[in-house]
């Protein structure tokens, strides 16, 4: 059996490969947060590369108004080692988990795919409103908590002396 060293073997280049970032913001309380997600490149290129993205729901999602959809060729021109994908996210007072969205890279030309997906995290910035004693008269004892219904609190506040020794008040708050 005859075996040809160095025939039909690797001499040739490999290509560089893609990988996108992670991004983890505050979304803000009104008008839109952009989440720039960085797909880097592992070499420069002599040629232009492209690569495909789209935005797809976690726990955030379009249909809530979390964020804007996104789908489109990101082109890392020649010489150039990354590009950029921006998300806006939609800021909001609302109270609620952080939320999360990913955008995933497919079809590249030029190049190969080593992470494929990025995990956009936003990070709720809004807080419940918190009762302290400063919000109440002396001796207002704020704190007692007697029943909580969906959006809506009933707080207990012994000791508030409007009716003598021993006496208390009940107050109602709305969440928002």
């Amino acid at each position: 059996m005859f075996i040809a060293a160095g025939c039909g073997g690797g001499g040739g280049t490999s290509l560089p490969t893609l990988s996108i970032d992670d991004v983890t913001l505050a979304e803000g309380n009104e008008g839109t947060t952009p989440f720039v997600f960085t797909v880097t490149m592992s070499a420069a290129s002599s040629t232009d590369v492209t690569v495909d993205y789209a935005s797809t729901d976690g726990t955030a999602t379009v249909a809530a108004g979390d964020y804007t959809a996104v789908s489109g060729t990101l082109t890392i021109t020649a010489g150039e080692t990354s590009g950029t994908i921006t998300v806006l996210v939609n800021g909001d007072t609302k109270v609620e988990p952080d939320e999360t969205f990913t955008v995933t890279l497919s079809n590249a030309s030029g190049a190969t795919i080593a992470d494929a997906v990025g995990t956009g995290t936003i990070i709720d910035d809004d807080f419940e409103r918190k009762l302290l004693a400063s919000d109440g008269e002396a001796y207002a004892y704020f704190g007692l908590p007697v029943s909580l219904d969906g959006n809506r609190a009933l707080v207990g506040a012994c000791g508030d002396n409007d009716n003598g020794t021993d006496s208390g008040s009940a107050y109602i708050f709305d969440l928002q």
